[in-house]
């Protein structure tokens, strides 16, 4: 991955989840039995259908508010359940590792247009642009030649 696209993850990830791979919303991983990294997609997507539900919140953890955004990217279940459908190479027992979720990141960013080509081409400035196709990266960096 070019370094500009690994920088825009970090940027991204960095504020998002500054306690890193295994944050879910509130930073309530503590509540989880294991660490995200060592569930499995099936898992986890399973898991956000409660932590996105504020009745099982609240019964459960204690919390008014509900969310089901997970990882360093602070994926939604919807979203992660849209990746596996359209990557194809994700299963129910893929480890949610920091190098998927790296990856995962990344086929966001070229899904909402973000490309990480290199040339005489080379965006020279950024701007901010809502992107409206990507779920929890709606205020991404598009790059503007």
């Amino acid at each position: 991955m070019p370094l500009h696209a690994q920088n825009l993850l970090d940027f991204i990830g960095d504020i998002e989840a500054p306690q890193g791979y295994d944050t879910i919303l509130g930073n309530r991983q503590a509540n989880l039995p294991v660490r995200l990294t060592q569930m499995t997609y099936g898992e986890i997507v399973d898991a956000q259908g409660n932590w996105g539900n504020k009745t099982w919140v609240r019964a459960n953890w204690g919390h008014k508010t509900a969310s089901s955004a997970a990882g360093r990217y602070q994926f939604m279940r919807k979203t992660l359940q849209d990746i596996a459908k359209a990557a194809g190479s994700i299963d129910g027992r893929t480890i949610f590792s920091s190098s998927l979720q790296g990856r995962l990141g990344s086929f966001l960013l070229l899904r909402c247009g973000c490309g990480f080509h290199r040339g005489p081409d080379q965006p020279r400035a950024v701007r901010a642009q809502p992107c409206k196709r990507v779920g929890k990266f709606s205020g991404v960096v598009r790059y503007q030649r």
